[in-house]
């Protein structure tokens, strides 16, 4: 029993113990259980989110491309806003250039205009032919000014397409010959070989007159501004008579027109980059839609000559009846030309001109023949008058040294605010005064002017008598400064700039002066030779700034010099004389006798005399 109950109590503790490995499977089944279900729910997460990060790449994808096209698309109109822009720029460039040109070109005559008008007004014993004069100076300078309003007018016409054509018979020869006769005196002046040519005399095209006058006007005028004087201008009419259509063209010698220009030519607000002269840019093509009115073409070629050809149809049948009118023929009067050849014969001439050495220098620079001439014509009684187109203006401000200079800004070489500069920071002429004549009334060129050097700044149109009276008070000017610097030669100090290019030029001449005190061979050339001038230069340099030759000047300072050592120096009269640079002590007491009215000795002798008594 008792080994029984041993066994069944072994059996119990098996039992138990059996039942807690049971419960510590049961535990670590629950847990590996509820593990699984975490890992599993882990997994099916990590399942979706990368379902879902798959998702979202190809969306992103898909937006980045989206985005990417929307950026291509915004930078290729961002191109194109900025080539609008830049197109819009040199439109306006080109308008603000062409307004510029326009107010240049509608001043000049302006100030033609209203220096006639105040030369009349202002004469009261005037003789018939200077009267004819300006009157006939008036009147085409009025029409200059007429035409130049029409073409704006007619531009503004041709835009907004209100431009209707009337055209009538005519005899084209004659038409060309009345035209051709207005530019002949100009030719005729510049000594340019002027030629009409026809195969037909007789032949008749509709053409509207009016505007046909305009385009001749225009190119003819052309062919003249470019044209050098002594050159050649052609215009020559060709009848085919096997065809249905009559050429005319324009021939001239001038400068040409660059290759890369002739596409744009007939453009509005082109202007040739050749081109120096004043210009509206809208002359050439006002011609072209004129001459297309007509049904007609024009064309331009250019290699060592231009030549624009225009062609235009026989008969009527191109044209609608409402745009064809019946006028009278064409009446050319030859003694049409007779008044106007004798004025422009006498336009200029001044008689009794008194040709006094006294006289101030003027150099004009201008490229206006009419008011290069009035202003010659007004000035020459007062003073002596050189001429320049601007080409060579520097060139003979630096011959001829003048005492004023009277620039124009708008010039064909290099603009006058160049010219300005040039002639300010050039040693031989920084002491001329310059008065700026322009068309530019604006801050900024006033600013640019004055900056420039110019002394005075007048705009177009101007008043004669303002101009005159501005000559007059900057030669009075320099001669105030000039006595100036008589009586302060050998004061000026180089700290207080009175005139600072002038006081460095004449300090710089007391400083080579005094290096050569001694030196009784120093002479003028010498001087100028220093300079890197040449004596003729050196001498009106000197003349101008301070009235007197260099010779004197030199001289001058030599004696005051010695008269110094006089007082301050116990050397003698001879090694004074020679110390300064006189070839003898004979020759340096006559000069200083002549200069101070008593002789080196007698000066010492004062001076000595005068120190006992105080």
């Amino acid at each position: 029993m008792k080994n029984q109950f041993d066994k069944i109590n072994q059996h119990q503790e098996n039992l138990l113990a059996q039942q807690n490995k049971i419960k510590e499977q049961e535990e670590t089944y629950a847990s590996q259980s509820s593990m699984l279900k975490v890992l599993l729910a882990l997994f099916i997460l990590s399942v979706l989110l990368g379902i879902f990060s798959i998702y979202s790449g190809f969306n992103i994808s898909k937006k980045k491309h989206a985005l990417e096209l929307y950026n291509t698309k915004i930078i290729k109109q961002s191109l194109e806003i900025k080539e609008i822009a830049k197109e819009a720029e040199l439109s306006n460039e080109a308008k603000a250039n062409f307004f510029t040109g326009l107010s240049h070109e509608f001043k000049t005559p302006i100030t033609l205009i209203l220096s006639a008008i105040e030369s009349i007004t202002e004469k009261t014993n005037t003789n018939s032919n200077n009267l004819k004069t300006e009157i006939t100076l008036i009147s085409n300078n009025s029409k200059r000014l007429l035409r130049l309003i029409n073409q704006l007018l007619d531009y503004r016409k041709t835009e907004e397409k209100k431009l209707t054509l009337k055209a009538s018979k005519t005899n084209i020869f004659q038409f060309s010959t009345k035209i051709f006769n207005d530019f002949k005196i100009e030719a005729k002046k510049r000594g340019i070989a002027f030629d009409l040519k026809t195969n037909n005399t007789d032949l008749d095209l509709y053409i509207d007159r009016n505007l046909m006058d305009k385009v001749y006007f225009n190119l003819l005028s052309n062919a003249l501004k470019f044209t050098p004087d002594n050159g050649e201008i052609i215009v020559s009419i060709e009848d085919y008579k096997n065809k249905n259509f009559v050429t005319v063209s324009f021939k001239d010698s001038g400068i040409g027109i660059p290759s890369d220009d002739i596409e744009n030519i007939f453009k509005p607000f082109e202007i040739g980059s050749n081109n120096t002269k004043a210009s509206s840019g809208i002359g050439l093509h006002l011609t072209k839609q004129f001459i297309e009115l007509h049904k007609g073409e024009i064309s331009v070629r250019s290699d060592q000559s231009t030549i624009f050809t225009i062609k235009l149809y026989k008969n009527n049948k191109h044209l609608l009846p409402n745009e064809i009118i019946n006028e009278p023929d064409i009446y050319i009067d030859e003694e049409e030309l007779t008044l106007t050849d004798e004025i422009e014969e006498n336009i200029y001439q001044v008689t009794n001109v008194n040709n006094n050495d006294n006289k101030y220098d003027i150099l004009i620079i201008e490229d206006n023949d009419e008011l290069i001439k009035l202003l010659k014509n007004k000035l020459l009684e007062s003073y002596k008058v050189h001429l320049s187109n601007g080409v060579d203006g520097v060139e003979k401000a630096l011959d001829i040294i003048p005492d004023i200079i009277i620039c124009d800004v708008n010039l064909p070489d290099k603009d006058g605010f160049v010219i300005c500069e040039v002639l300010k920071n050039d040693l031989r002429t920084s002491h001329i005064p310059i008065i700026m004549l322009t068309a530019l009334d604006n801050n900024e060129s006033y600013i640019k002017g004055l900056k420039s050097g110019a002394d005075s700044y007048l705009t177009k149109p101007f008043s004669f008598s303002v101009l005159s009276q501005s000559i007059k008070s900057l030669l009075y000017n320099r001669e105030k400064l000039r006595y100036y610097y008589l009586n302060n030669v050998h004061k000026i100090n180089p700290h207080e700039k009175f005139d600072a290019k002038d006081q460095e030029f004449i300090l710089k001449i007391n400083s080579i002066i005094e290096q050569n005190i001694d030196n009784s061979s120093f002479s003028v050339e010498a001087m100028a030779e220093t300079l890197n001038i040449s004596r003729v230069q050196l001498y009106r340099k000197i003349k101008a700034i301070i009235g007197v030759n260099i010779s004197d000047y030199i001289l001058d300072f030599r004696l005051s010099k010695a008269k110094n050592l006089l007082i301050n120096s116990q050397l003698s009269v001879s090694e004074i004389a020679y110390a300064t640079g006189f070839s003898s002590p004979n020759y340096f007491s006559t000069n200083f006798k002549t200069k101070f009215n008593i002789t080196p000795k007698e000066y010492r002798k004062d001076l000595t005399n005068n120190n006992i008594n105080n």
